[in-house]
């Protein structure tokens, strides 16, 4: 649901004030909760009467979002759009930002023709305000779920980020797509560039330490130091854990690879490919009859494929 908390006003008198709030609550909730159109209708009308009044951030925001409910996205865009021209509030670029992802989640994610539209919307939404988690995260589902459009939203994501728009994010993201195609240089280069954000995600570390042991010049090394960073946030992360399992195997550190490894392995059985790279460690310490026996689970897998 699109919702914004807006800033406290008075009206008038404190009894006046509270009655306001009350009332103007009342009424952007009835809207929110999917009431008849009326209810939204009588709220965009008493969040008119507010600008009038000269409430400008409060009114707009709610008003704008009267308007997203009755799908008037593109009234409730001019808004929202009115009130930053007028005034350069983090709360607009909230609101729009809120806007852009909800109009994103409208589109019928079952037509192939709405992909590039919601991707537009969500990179929309980072324009207007770059630290936005949500429109980041509804970007990443949508490449994972869309590999067929991958070469089309690569191509929007360059021409975003020729225009400034949220810059370590976008490289994060084209990072990422390009370790998936395993093209490691590109991939590297691009998460080399994301690092260098004010907020660096672990799934960030854990991706450049995944590709920095596939590149051309592979660094091991260093990509322990980012994987054991990136644990920092999450330590028990499977994810981050089997990265740190593949990192301590090309360092022939045999015995922790084979922890970490293990440790995914409880926690998805289901994960096939654990058993080569475990196969791989036990063959390292010398436990052939345990290497052997991941061996054949590793080659049953890949028949199954």
């Amino acid at each position: 649901m699109w919702h914004v908390s807006p800033k406290k006003h008075h009206f008038g008198s404190q009894n006046a004030a509270n009655s306001e709030q009350k009332r103007a609550t009342k009424i952007n909730d009835l809207c929110s909760l999917g009431w008849p159109w009326e209810a939204a209708d009588r709220a965009i009308q008493h969040f008119q009467h507010i600008i009038q009044q000269g409430q400008s951030q409060r009114g707009r925001i709610l008003w704008a979002h009267a308007e997203a409910v009755c799908r008037n996205w593109e009234q409730a865009e001019h808004v929202l759009q009115t009130g930053l021209a007028q005034e350069s509030l983090p709360e607009y670029r909230m609101a729009l930002a809120n806007l852009y992802v909800s109009q994103a989640a409208s589109l019928d994610n079952t037509l192939d023709s709405s992909v590039s539209l919601r991707f537009e919307l969500l990179l929309k939404a980072l324009k207007i305000h770059s630290g936005h988690q949500l429109a980041v995260t509804r970007m990443a589902q949508l490449i994972e779920q869309t590999p067929a459009r991958a070469a089309d939203l690569e191509s929007q994501l360059k021409q975003a980020l020729a225009t400034g728009t949220s810059t370590p994010v976008l490289h994060a993201m084209l990072g990422t797509m390009a370790a998936q195609q395993n093209r490691f240089e590109s991939a590297r280069f691009h998460l080399e560039q994301a690092l260098h954000g004010p907020l660096v995600r672990p799934q960030t570390l854990n991706n450049l330490a995944w590709v920095l042991v596939r590149c051309r010049q592979p660094d091991p090394d260093r990509a322990l130091k980012l994987i054991n960073k990136a644990q920092l946030f999450n330590p028990q992360l499977s994810e981050l854990r089997e990265t740190r399992g593949e990192i301590l195997l090309k360092l022939k550190r045999w015995e922790p690879a084979v922890r970490e490894l293990e440790f995914v392995l409880m926690k998805r059985p289901d994960r096939l490919r654990l058993h080569a790279l475990l196969a791989e460690a036990y063959d390292g310490m010398g436990e052939t009859g345990t290497a052997d026996q991941h061996r054949r689970l590793a080659q049953a897998a890949v028949r199954e494929d």
